[in-house]
């Protein structure tokens, strides 16, 4: 096999269609890929546990854990959009043009295990398909476009570990980034170090849900934030929803005080500027081509 190195500007995630894919005879499909039928449109997730997928219901889309991989699925007619919300439905109108896109996201924190685990299943559903997608690497934090297009009215929400009970419901300190498509994301530790003036924190304490607003952000970040720490709040059954604007901590009652200090100590309040942030054009990748 030879690689051949190609400098391009970054891009966060790769869609590439291979023309001469290999049929894998001795394939086993998972069971949940055989009740998607090759001709009809809709939007599926799976999440991977070792050797077999775990359907998503659709309540949990948008919902990731950063030590797990998923298998999205979005297919449509071609020129037609497709998200979340799209029915699966069999189209029979003979000659119409499906486009079918695998994504394969991963967590920051996946085991290679996980990834090859993820990748093999790819293989499977593209085999269903009759190869006939286009498919995607997305990286948390590094999404491509098309990816966030499918989440775009409730942006993204990842939390730590594997599951529900991978960590405690609270405290969880939660950062929120993105404009266009935001991404709400579980921070490992609960520190000053997490703040910048531009972006949304979200802490979630047992009895309140603080959403601070930083300087910096602009007006969608911190709609989006307030309707995430209303999603939290309702999801935990949380009795109150705070908000604190950055700079004016000190304004909060002095019980809402009592409760943030417990986590995040005023007396120790240290808030970084918001991050110069560089252009796609300024950082580059290696782009390989894999002969074989």
């Amino acid at each position: 096999m030879v690689l051949t190195p190609v400098f391009a500007p970054l891009q966060p995630s790769v869609g590439c269609r291979d023309q001469k894919r290999p049929v894998y005879e001795d394939i086993k499909i998972d069971t949940a890929f055989r009740k998607i039928s090759p001709r009809s449109i809709g939007f599926h997730i799976w999440r991977i546990q070792n050797d077999h997928v775990e359907t998503l219901p659709k309540d949990q889309y948008g919902t990731f854990y950063d030590e797990c991989t998923y298998v999205v699925y979005a297919a449509s007619l071609t020129g037609t959009a497709c998200d979340k919300n799209t029915i699966s439905r069999e189209i029979k109108t003979p000659g119409a043009a499906i486009e079918r896109n695998i994504h394969f996201w991963l967590g920051t924190n996946i085991t290679s295990e996980r990834s090859k685990s993820a990748a093999y299943k790819i293989i499977e559903l593209d085999l269903h398909l009759d190869h006939k997608t286009t498919q995607f690497r997305e990286s948390q934090g590094h999404e491509g476009i098309r990816f966030l297009s499918y989440f775009k009215d409730d942006g993204i929400l990842v939390h730590s570990g594997t599951d529900a009970s991978s960590t405690p419901t609270e405290p969880r300190l939660y950062q929120i980034s993105g404009t266009a498509s935001q991404r709400c994301i579980q921070q490992k530790t609960i520190s000053w170090q997490c703040f910048n003036s531009g972006q949304i924190m979200i802490l979630q304490t047992s009895t309140i849900v603080f959403v601070w607003i930083g300087r910096s952000t602009g007006s969608v970040e911190r709609i989006f934030g307030i309707r995430i720490g209303e999603r939290l709040q309702k999801l935990h059954n949380i009795a109150e929803l705070a908000i604190v604007d950055d700079g004016y901590e000190q304004s909060m009652s002095i019980a809402r005080k009592d409760v943030w200090n417990g986590y995040l100590n005023l007396a120790k309040r240290f808030v970084k500027p918001m991050p110069l942030t560089p252009t796609v054009a300024d950082t580059l990748l290696k782009l390989y081509q894999c002969d074989t």
